[in-house]
């Protein structure tokens, strides 16, 4: 797993695991892997764990639905894998 710096763009290939909950209330355990994806880690965040409001737009991408009411299922996202194929820049923090 390549190392990323705080506020830094990268595009990459990401491997995460989360959990979802169904409609029985069984939890499930998943594993994705999106191949070329821009991917930044948040200036203030708790990377390698992904939280719904800072990475919102990151676990969105992660949703099997693509339904956009069922994106607060998925939870306790993680990174396991980042490929760097590239390095781009940083956020601009005064956003």
């Amino acid at each position: 797993m390549d190392e990323i710096a705080e506020g830094e763009l990268v595009f990459a290939n990401v491997s995460f695991t989360y959990k979802t909950t169904t409609k029985g209330g069984f939890i499930r355990h998943h594993k994705k892997t999106i191949d070329e994806m821009v991917f930044s880690r948040q200036y203030v965040s708790t990377y390698p764990k992904l939280t719904h409001k800072t990475d919102s737009l990151v676990i969105s991408k992660l949703n099997p639905s693509k339904d956009k009411n069922k994106v607060h299922l998925i939870y306790d996202v993680e990174v396991v894998g980042l490929d760097i194929i590239v390095r781009t820049g940083f956020i601009n923090k005064r956003k």
